[in-house]
């Protein structure tokens, strides 16, 4: 069962309300079912997390291939693409070194989502460039521009209005939570209500206690938010799937 956390009311340029919740749940049906969320943005990790626990419903729901034996060839991406949910995963994990997240528009007529993002995370092969012995800190840039660009992907492309985030560490799942990478979530999502008033509700979806969301989001409200800057975005489509690679020329990675 979801057990909300709290909620708070922000305003986007255009003078909206968009609600703002912290929830903690493992699995993700009951909230889609009662038209709580429309669309995810979930680190691309399989096994015991939150995608592996939401797999079967999230399949049945996007009408996902489900033959591991089935394999993509596409144009301008040298790896061999198998397109269930745990292939996709699996591949968006282990690509680097390119910064790549997975659209995944909902092609079933009956589907309640309007689709998900299998975002980078601080266990994609790709963050570990960015990375400081260890993982101790996060490497801001990276978890704000991949925040960015997948909620402009969910609300533009996806048209979602509902969305949901994960926190995109890797030891959450031991109430370990890194703020930085939720201040990084926070200010992407400000910046983006900036430019876009489509988004009702945002919903920081976690799985235990640790989280401060909300606290952050409070405290943030009393500095200037700046503005966004763009980076270079390239989408490649194929089977009704987007693959996004992001980068950004300012960037210094660690040896």
């Amino acid at each position: 069962m979801p057990e909300l956390v709290g909620t708070r009311k922000i305003t986007n340029d255009a003078g909206g309300i968009v609600s703002v919740e912290h929830v903690l749940s493992l699995t993700i049906d009951e909230l889609v079912q009662s038209r709580r969320i429309d669309c995810l943005i979930i680190e691309c990790e399989q096994g015991f997390s939150q995608l592996g626990q939401m797999e079967d419903f999230l399949t049945m729901d996007l009408a996902l291939a489900t033959n591991p034996n089935l394999q993509w060839e596409v144009d301008g991406i040298k790896e061999e693409i198998y397109p269930t949910l745990r292939g996709l995963a699996d591949w968006a994990r282990y690509r680097s070194p390119e910064i790549t997240f997975v659209g995944i528009p909902n092609a079933n007529p009956s589907g309640l989502l309007k689709g998900i993002v299998l975002s980078p995370y601080e266990g994609s092969r790709s963050y570990t460039r960015f990375s400081a012995q260890d993982y101790i800190l996060a490497f801001r840039d990276f978890y704000y521009n991949v925040s960015y660009e997948t909620i402009k992907y969910a609300a533009e492309r996806l048209k979602a209005t509902r969305l949901a985030i994960t926190h995109l560490s890797r030891e959450k799942y031991r109430g370990a939570y890194k703020w930085d990478v939720t201040t990084c979530q926070i200010e992407a999502l400000q910046h983006f209500l900036q430019v876009n008033a489509s988004i009702e509700s945002f919903s920081f979806l976690d799985v235990a206690p640790g989280n401060k969301p909300l606290e952050i989001l409070d405290r943030m409200t009393h500095f200037r938010k700046g503005i966004h800057r763009p980076i270079s975005v390239k989408s490649t489509s194929h089977g009704g799937l987007d693959f996004v690679d992001i980068e950004w020329p300012d960037h210094e990675p660690k040896d």
